[in-house]
């Protein structure tokens, strides 16, 4: 059966919960007729970027035909595929008044010098029935000039009265016996994130006792991933074996563990113990962005180059 998340995907801006500014600026677009053709949608990883603009590409009257969604940080040759937008930007639409684009991840086209470049010439002449929604969670990453040029849609975390209304309503949808512990700790791991609440409430389904309930929202947890990952790392009696065990079953995305990582072990770095070393160590072995498609193989490379070194120890 389909996750929940993707069950129970927003289909209008009326079922979108915890986002009212986003979604009231976006209505307005749509009752004023006057849509930016470029639009930034920045914010959190799994609050809804990508949701939202799959609901205004439908309403400006976007069929599936017209709409095209690249997944930036799995492209192999970030030039070309923005080159290839390029070409068929100003081809009229099969079906309906416009054609769109969503950029998902689009911070990773930082990967290639020039994609960037490319995609700013076309955001400069946008051909009359083209829109393009780039979704990021990192623009600090876009060059400049395409940030400037952005009519930024800010998308935040969940609040915990949010994330409640979301938890019980989908709940009641997919027949899901949900108590108020688990309620409480479903919100505590997944930190904002709708996603990822989804995901854990996923993950008790068929599950009647509530220690098995808690067991599984704690292994569905990128926090908790996150953790295990790096105290193991920290821990100079850990072997590569355990690490292995830990990193096999990760069911996360790369980026978001290394963000946990790298926030881990700033909080060690800054209490400048003994441990204060290695902290540094790992801080620098997992810098880099995992945006591509090798994400976990950049993980498992990070943590393997990690535990082979010895000082810090």
């Amino acid at each position: 059966m389909e996750e929940l998340y993707k069950r129970f995907r927003p289909k209008s801006f009326k079922d979108i919960i915890g986002q009212d500014s986003a979604v009231e600026i976006l209505s307005n677009y749509i009752k004023r007729k006057s849509t930016p053709h470029f639009l930034l949608f920045s914010g959190p990883t799994g609050c809804g970027k990508t949701t939202l603009a799959r609901i205004m590409a439908a309403k400006l009257g976007c069929g599936d035909n017209d709409l095209t969604e690249v997944n930036c940080a799995s492209l192999k040759k970030p030039l070309n595929a923005v080159q290839d937008i390029q070409m068929h930007m100003g081809m009229k639409a099969v079906a309906g008044p416009c054609r769109v684009w969503i950029l998902d991840e689009v911070q990773a086209l930082s990967r290639t010098r020039f994609a960037q470049q490319a995609l700013l010439k076309i955001l400069e002449d946008t051909a009359e029935g083209a829109f393009f929604m780039l979704a990021t969670t990192d623009p600090d990453k876009l060059i400049k000039a395409i940030r400037n040029r952005a009519t930024v849609i800010a998308v935040k975390f969940l609040g915990t009265k949010d994330m409640q209304t979301l938890l019980r309503s989908i709940s009641k949808k997919a027949g899901i016996d949900l108590s108020e512990e688990l309620e409480e700790a479903i919100i505590d791991a997944a930190e904002g994130s709708a996603r990822q609440a989804l995901v854990m409430l996923d993950s008790i389904i068929g599950l009647d006792d509530a220690d098995k309930q808690i067991d599984a929202i704690q292994k569905a947890s990128i926090n908790h991933q996150g953790i295990m990952i790096a105290r193991t790392m920290f821990n100079p009696k850990a072997t590569w074996k355990e690490m292995a065990e830990i990193l096999k079953a990760v069911n996360e995305e790369p980026e978001s563990l290394r963000l946990m990582i790298l926030a881990y072990s700033a909080k060690i770095l800054l209490s400048g113990g003994k441990l204060a070393p290695r902290a540094d160590l790992i801080i620098q072995e997992f810098s880099d962005p995992f945006y591509d498609a090798g994400g976990k193989a950049q993980l498992i490379s990070g943590c393997w180059n990690v535990m082979s070194l010895k000082k810090g120890k």
